[in-house]
């Protein structure tokens, strides 16, 4: 069995074969975002083609930068299902791939293979607006790339993982880029949110605390109305969760956020 690259210009093609596969439930344009950033393969044994893999890398976790596998396999050939997943790791030697458990086709591979695994983390969605109500005492700003220099300590004060940005040109970068928030807590700010672009109309949010302003209900209010434009605007807000996170997952749920898969690390 062997992988050969698919030139960018014959992707469609194959994507129009497998369309009855893309059914995924989580994100529909899951297949379609990895097809932008990923790279593709045709599935061959003996000369005969028997279906397709994409293989991209994880965006917000580069250093531990799993492989993250679409398997498409022909229904009279999916006897070959566990070979190509051995196939895939042999020519790889990902020290990580990721695995999500609404994944139909890669998913149950994975899990026969005995590959040890653990949960990453877990995918809410969210499509309706979450209840907000103004605080009079509360008072949301947008923010510009001006104020870059200004907001830098409070977007550094958190690791990546947890939204954080750790220096001006980022920050400017990201200001100019996407939508960003402030809460001001009697002229002070008290927490800080920006609306992450995924891919077609998919949203996601981070949003920081000050620490000394926790526990009152500030990241939900912010996050709320921000969340709340967004699919007023007609987007889908999408978010992954650190199972162990208790505040991570309390304000995502807060919002009405419904769980809908968990992404599996499986370590060769």
């Amino acid at each position: 069995m062997k992988l050969r690259p698919i030139p960018r210009d014959r992707l469609e093609v194959w994507r129009k074969k497998y369309y009855a596969y893309l059914g995924i439930p989580v994100i529909p344009d899951f297949h379609e975002a990895l097809c932008q950033t990923g790279e593709a393969f045709m599935v061959e044994d003996a000369g005969h083609a028997l279906g397709y893999v994409i293989i991209t890398r994880e965006f917000f976790l580069p250093n531990v930068a799993p492989v993250i596998p679409e398997f498409y396999l022909e229904v009279e050939q999916t006897r070959y299902a566990r070979q190509l997943v051995e196939a895939l790791i042999r020519e790889l030697e990902p020290l990580t791939i990721l695995g999500r458990t609404d994944d139909t086709h890669g998913f149950p591979l994975l899990m026969d293979l005995r590959i040890p695994n653990s949960v990453a983390y877990s995918v809410y969605l969210l499509k309706n607006e979450p209840q907000w109500a103004e605080n009079d005492e509360l008072r949301i700003e947008e923010s510009s790339m001006d104020e870059a220099l200004d907001l830098l300590p409070f977007y550094a004060s958190v690791p990546l993982e947890d939204g954080g940005i750790p220096d001006e040109m980022s920050l400017t970068k990201s200001l100019a880029l996407w939508q960003h928030y402030r809460l001001r807590v009697q002229g002070n700010i008290a927490a800080v949110c920006y609306i992450i672009p995924l891919v077609r109309r998919y949203i996601t949010a981070a949003t920081i605390v000050l620490a000394v302003a926790r526990s009152n209900g500030y990241g939900r209010y912010l996050t709320a109305y921000a969340v709340a434009r967004e699919i007023r605007a007609g987007n889908v807000f999408v978010a992954a969760g650190d199972p162990e996170n208790e505040a991570a997952r309390g304000l995502i749920e807060s919002l009405g956020a419904c769980l809908t898969a968990h992404y599996i690390y499986f370590r060769p």
